[in-house]
């Protein structure tokens, strides 16, 4: 909702760059990871997919939560997925889009008055002429309907440009009844994914687990999700922010960490005492356990800053 935001589904990409080397050990042939887990196990189904693209996970991670009963009106992505064979098959989900587009020459084109362009030929031919300057948030932006290509799918195109600034963008929703204001906060609304995984990583470590394991790195992520839901819920349900509702729940905790240390510290003690004390007088040394005993309370009346009951 802009403030608030709840993961509640995730996948791993793997990047371009793999890792190529073999295994030193030649004394014995390892089983595969894959042979040793069950098929119907989280890694198990990570592994399988683990070379699509990230376009086919998106897909799958929306038909799964339509289906799990999560309904929304729009889908919001930045200029990494904003493909117009992308954009179809998400409005053949019964979705709307609101994305940010870049100009992508040979993957893109736009149909306007009847001819192709790419984002920067209809900017340069027709937005750029059409900006006009919306006084109250000082930034100029022109307005265009175009159609995706071999598709009666109509997207509004919105160009914006910041005054005293070269480079320009451009906002693109295919509910081309969506006025350009509206457009521009639903779309502002997907930062805070970008606030989601700095949280994760400043706050609750993700990321930083120690771990050569693939199932572990799936749990970890699992866990951590999980707490963010936790924190997310205190901070919605307080209407205050994640950060000040984490520096609570912390403050709280090592409050009664500290308490519970303290308890064991004393009980380690006591049990000590008990033990020499019992030892010194089944020796017979019934004074030095005396003088032991004395010293533990003037220890303990000290720590505690209480004199103690010697009654």
């Amino acid at each position: 909702n802009g403030s608030h935001f709840l993961p509640i589904r995730s996948s791993i990409c793997m990047g371009k760059r793999k890792p190529n080397k073999k295994s030193k050990s030649s004394k014995y042939k390892k089983v595969p990871k894959s042979e040793r887990i069950s098929v119907d196990s989280q890694g198990a189904k990570e592994r399988a997919e683990i070379n699509e693209s990230k376009l086919k996970k998106v897909l799958k991670m929306l038909k799964v939560v339509q289906k799990k009963g999560f309904g929304a009106n729009y889908v919001l992505f930045d200029s990494w997925f904003c493909f117009n064979s992308f954009i179809k098959q998400i409005v053949d989900l019964k979705l709307n889009v609101i994305c940010q587009l870049k100009n992508f020459p040979k993957a893109n084109k736009y149909l306007y008055k009847g001819k192709l362009y790419s984002l920067k030929e209809l900017f340069a031919y027709y937005g750029k002429s059409k900006m006009r300057m919306v006084k109250k948030y000082q930034y100029k932006r022109s307005i265009m309907t175009v159609t995706i290509p071999n598709s009666d799918i109509f997207m509004k195109i919105v160009f914006v440009h910041n005054e005293g600034k070269e480079k320009w963008h451009a906002f693109a929703s295919t509910d081309e009844k969506l006025s350009a204001k509206i457009i521009l906060e639903y779309y502002s609304q997907r930062w805070s994914i970008e606030v989601f995984f700095k949280n994760c990583k400043q706050y609750l470590n993700f990321g930083k687990e120690q771990m050569s394991n693939f199932d572990s790195r799936i749990a970890c992520d699992a866990l951590v999700y999980a707490r963010y839901i936790i924190l997310t819920y205190l901070a919605f349900k307080d209407n205050s922010g994640f950060n000040s509702t984490f520096d609570k729940v912390l403050g709280k905790h090592r409050e009664k960490t500290f308490g519970a240390r303290l308890l064991l510290f004393f009980f380690d003690k006591l049990l000590y005492i008990y033990n020499e004390v019992r030892q010194l007088i089944l020796e017979g040394a019934n004074r030095k356990a005396i003088e032991l005993l004395d010293a533990f309370m003037e220890f303990s009346g000290n720590f505690c800053n209480v004199e103690p009951d010697l009654k």
